[in-house]
């Protein structure tokens, strides 16, 4: 518990995590503290409209079912493709 309280002043006073990170390991070297390496989702390149429009469109038109409101939607999708061809 008290790693966890001297982590997190230690955090509250440091500009980064990384920083906070060495400095607890240097001040508590016996106590180690890694930092989670999560996966962080891959960014797409960014789409044009209609590009992003078609994608959304085949989306919802692959759909095994589709609501009321998928259809309302694939209709709204033709629409604004239609417009900006």
């Amino acid at each position: 518990m008290k790693n966890i309280i001297r982590y997190i002043i230690i955090r509250m006073l440091s500009k980064d995590v990384d920083t906070a990170l060495k400095v607890y390991n240097i001040l508590y070297p016996n106590n180690i503290i890694s930092e989670n390496k999560t996966s962080t989702p891959k960014t797409e390149e960014f789409l044009s409209k209609k590009d992003e429009v078609l994608k959304s469109l085949e989306y919802l038109k692959s759909k095994n079912v589709k609501t009321k409101k998928d259809k309302e939607s694939i209709y709204m999708l033709e629409m604004i493709l239609k417009n900006l061809k």
